[in-house]
């Protein structure tokens, strides 16, 4: 082409090249030699690294901002300015908002035409408000400033476009949105036309990397890592492509996701290998993680590959030799060893009953080896022809096998009868019936021991309301456990079989419930669901202290960990897990759901601990099969911690209690999500005392220091020095508002004021009127690390349902812009969960709660509802907000705590105090306020149980 004519070529981006396309171009230009080819690239400075820009013979523009003329000029080319008195200074303040920025000039006239500060009229600039205009351009920046006024939704697209940095399908925006496809083409469309977002093909991208830089600004800390996690595991979902697959192992690496890195890493590796690859194992991970790979990242993914592929064995002849090597190797074994030891038990064996259009039941089991265990590989089945079983209906069909007497228990319908019993099956006998009954009897379970059943029934409730029974094997009559209007079922036994846990279902009358029993005693303790018509239902317990729950909404169904003595609850699942079963030891769960890992429905088995790395399981024999179900045959501990690190705390005040942590690790090194049989103690009872289960230290205050130590098993333990403080809490703040709102920082419209009322000294109003807050944040900040206090003085008269609230908040806030961009403005400044430290609200909307008496207490992402009674009438009550150094938020009025939660983690960095609410047709005030680093201790939380 260049032989007939000049030819240009203009390539943009070019610091978002990889190394495929610099060798690519590179080569192209060492091609071009005398032709007329013109070529010209813009990139960002760190550009200039490229190859292609290193040799002398290219010259290189640097572009420097605009100057005050350039933007006169940039002005002026849209339309005209009219000689008018506000126009003689237009140009400048443009050009020192937008410093000198092209881009952000742009963005301030169209910002301004959203405001109608500013329209072009037959060709020309025109204002009618030109006090307004010049206010608004000193303001500062507008690209914050129209950033800040998207909402939430919109600003996690716009992270996910800018940690992306690049074009993104908008299939894939909609898998890492987790939001559906109408709503995220609606959101992008609207961007594309507030000029934040431009469509490329079938995709989209950032309209420019000013906007993607400002956004990961104004993001907190952890949104990119979390959008980075998101878009990798969606890109890297299979079927595997290279390219995509490159991509996703950027994003992974920038989560960090080390699980999924791992996962993907095992699909481009066999990718690979089917397509004749024979590079090493080392090999391809560089090759995955491109040219920036760091020798630690290469090992770790060395060490999850499959054995074979770290021998060599990547090829069926490989294979072929190898297995002829290993048939030389048994037989010279055999010559030497005159007997061979069994391979070890399995660590686990799930059964899975079938039931076929004639009501034969036949059943096969499948083996699980945590030693083995490879996301990669599928779990086959296997016959297990020990029982054979006939139903007359699959109508309340449930198995339950003892590996102690080694019998099964059915629950069968029974045709004459119309019910539903319970049989006893050994292998290779007939079942037999077990305690019939005119009424129901389901849902049976051995104890540990393998003498009990448990099991739900009908037989002492007309309306069919069931009750749990307990029964020995040789019993002809069972033991009422349970009565009363509700319906109680999934028993599930604890490890030492003296309790049992179960879900009372209550039709409605109330929130349903988790209730334990202790067989002994009869003592019954329940725990209610926090959700509308949710439940909670016991699957296995992991310890004596916890039980892992399925927590069901009316959207989603997730599997976690409940302390039973606080109601905290560990997710283990992310996806739909609605028909989870758990081993008896709680180490295993076969699950036939979708899990988020990999979108689709079928039946999985996962380590408890560690549920992401699931194996799919496959039906060796085949046949007509009506339902199937799936029940555990054996199961004994494993996938154990390996390893244990207590978290550094760096010091603890004497007399408050605190609570310890540990991170714990299975053989892999990959840190499991739960902890069991966990044991904590301090080193000498001198230094003070630890609660032996949860991990909460009280110190003496006796000694400089105190030892923690921390066990789960025999060789896995860690121990800790942390120091004692014996400082009692400092005041740094004292504000009566007697110099107004000096000191902080007003937010929201209408403005928060100081005002003198029912003449007893200033008063602080939030003023604020509807779904935007008004409120103050302290322009001082305070050190979190050994605890903050809050105490303050509060009047709530509550008179309508709603816009009337106060709030109190520890937020990490360092962007004291977007304060300022959110005075006397209705948008608030833009903050998230992660940085909320330890926040209280009152009262709940009673749109939503219904009752005046109930707040809310909050630490990062996780929680509660408390009740605040007898406040709402315009008493002045005492508010009393406790961030405790361990990360643990407790709420407390009048001096009585009525609330704790947790944040799992300490603060590390300074927080601000935050006031706001809502003051519509009433006067929400605040009194004094003092704030003090440490731990006030006239308030008794170890009455909160959490508190030791």
């Amino acid at each position: 082409m260049s032989f007939e004519h000049p030819v240009a070529v203009l390539i943009d981006d070019v610091h978002w090249w990889d190394d495929a396309s610099t060798t690519l171009i590179t080569a192209a230009v060492e091609g071009i030699g005398d032709s007329r080819v013109l070529l010209v690239t813009a990139g960002r400075p760190e550009s200039r690294l490229s190859p292609l820009l290193v040799d002398t013979g290219t010259p290189q523009v640097e572009l420097e901002p605009l100057t005050a003329v350039q933007v006169e000029e940039l002005l002026l080319s849209i339309a005209s300015l009219p000689l008018q008195p506000w126009t003689g200074g237009f140009a400048n303040e443009l050009w020192r908002a937008s410093r000198g920025s092209p881009l952000l000039a742009l963005e301030m006239l169209q910002h301004l035409e959203e405001l109608q500060l500013l329209q072009r009229m037959d060709g020309r600039w025109e204002t009618e408000r030109s006090d307004a205009l010049i206010a608004e351009l000193q303001q500062g920046d507008v690209l914050r400033t129209r950033l800040l006024d998207l909402d939430r939704a919109d600003l996690w697209l716009l992270t996910l476009l800018a940690t992306a940095g690049s074009t993104l399908a908008t299939r894939v925006i909609v898998d890492a949105s987790e939001r559906s496809h109408e709503e995220v083409l609606e959101r992008m469309s609207a961007l594309e036309g507030r000029g934040f977002v431009v469509r490329h093909g079938e995709g989209w991208r950032s309209a420019h990397d000013e906007i993607s830089e400002e956004v990961l600004r104004l993001a907190p800390s952890e949104a990119s890592p979390r959008a980075a996690a998101r878009l990798g595991r969606t890109l890297a979902a299979p079927p595997i492509e290279e390219s995509r697959a490159r991509r996703a192992a950027q994003l992974l690496r920038l989560g960090p996701d080390v699980t999924a890195l791992a996962d993907l890493f095992r699909l481009f590796s066999a990718h690979r290998y089917a397509l004749g690859d024979r590079r090493s194992v080392e090999q391809l991970a560089v090759d995955l993680l491109g040219a920036t790979a760091r020798p630690s990242e290469v090992a770790e993914l060395h060490r999850g590959a499959p054995l074979s592929w770290r021998l060599g064995l990547v090829s069926s002849a490989r294979r072929a030799v190898a297995a002829v090597g290993g048939i030389l190797l048994i037989a010279i074994a055999g010559l030497a060893f005159t007997a061979r030891s069994a391979p070890p038990p399995p660590d686990a064996e799930l059964g899975l009953a079938f039931v076929d259009s004639a009501g034969r039941v036949t059943f096969e089991r499948v083996s699980l080896r945590a030693a083995a265990w490879s996301p990669q590989d599928t779990l086959v089945s296997e016959p297990w022809p020990e029982f054979d079983l006939r139903l007359a209906s699959a109508n309340g069909f449930n198995v339950d096998f003892s590996p102690t007497t080694k019998l099964l228990v059915t629950a069968q319908a029974v045709q004459d009868s119309g019910t539903i019993d319970l049989f006893l099956s050994a292998a290779g006998m007939q079942s037999r019936p077990f305690l019939p009954a005119i009424r129901d009897d389901f849902g049976p379970t051995f104890s540990p021991d393998g003498r009990l059943v448990a099991f739900s029934t009908a037989r002492w409730d007309s309306l069919m309301h069931y009750d749990l029974a307990v029964a020995a094997l040789e019993d002809t009559a069972p033991q009422r456990l349970t009565q009363g209007p509700g319906s109680d079922d999934s028993p599930r036994w604890s490890p030492d079989g003296s309790r049992i846990a179960f879900e009372r279902s209550n039709w409605g009358e109330r929130a349903n419930e988790l209730c334990v029993i202790e067989l002994s005693t009869r003592d019954l303790q329940c725990r209610s669901s926090s959700a509308p018509r949710g439940r909670l239902t016991p699957l296995g317990w992991y310890d004596l202290e916890r039980i892992v729950v399925r927590t069901t909404t009316e959207t989603s169904a997730h599997v976690g960990v409940m302390q039973w003595s606080s109601g905290d609850i560990d997710p283990i699942t992310e996806g739909d897990a609605h028909g989870a079963i758990v081993s008896p030891d709680a180490s295993w769960a076969v699950c036939r759901c979708g899990l988020a890992r990999t979108g689709t429905q079928d039946y999985f088995v996962f380590p408890l601990t560690a549920p992401h790395p699931t194996r799919a399981v496959r039906i060796r024999t085949s046949g007509t099969r009506e339902l199937m179900t799936a029940f555990w045959i054996s199961s004994r501990a494993s996938l154990r911690p390996a390893s244990v690190a207590i978290q550094p705390q760096p010091i603890v005040q004497a007399g408050v209690p605190a609570r310890m942590r540990a991170v714990f690790r299975d053989g892999r090194s990959n840190a499991l999500k739960i902890r069991g049989g966990v044991r904590w103690r301090v080193g000498n009872p001198k230094e003070g005392a630890i609660d032996s289960l949860r991990g909460i230290v009280t110190a003496s205050g006796s000694t400089p220091s105190v030892t923690i130590q921390v066990t789960t098993g025999p060789g896995v333990m860690d121990s800790v020095v942390v120091g004692v403080s014996v400082d009692s809490a400092a005041l740094v703040l004292d504000e009566e508002w007697r110099n107004g709102l000096h000191g902080w920082w007003p937010f929201g419209h209408p403005a928060p004021s100081v005002e003198v009322i029912d003449g007893a000294g200033p008063r602080f109003l939030n003023n604020g009127e509807g779904s935007f807050e008004s409120g103050v944040a302290s322009r001082g900040d305070f050190d979190p690390s050994r605890g903050l206090a809050i105490d303050m003085a509060v009047s709530t008269p509550i008179t309508l349902g709603q816009w009337q609230s106060i709030a109190l908040a520890l937020r990490e806030f360092r962007d004291t812009l977007a304060l300022n961009a959110a005075a006397n403005v209705n948008a608030m400044p833009l903050w998230g969960h992660a940085r909320e430290w330890c926040a209280m609200g009152y009262p709940l909307d009673s749109r939503f709660a219904g009752r005046s008496s109930l707040g809310s207490l909050q630490v990062r992402d996780n929680s509660s509802r408390v009740r605040i009674e007898g406040v709402a009438d315009g008493h002045w009550w005492r508010l009393r907000l406790q961030l405790f150094p361990d990360g643990r938020c407790g709420l407390a009025v009048n001096g009585t705590p009525i609330g704790m939660v947790d944040a799992g983690a300490p603060p590390t960095n300074r927080l601000r105090v935050m006031i706001l609410g809502n003051s519509f047709r009433t006067r929400i005030a605040v009194g004094r306020v003092r704030v003090y680093e440490g731990v006030l201790q006239d308030v008794d939380w170890a009455r909160m149980g959490e508190g030791g």
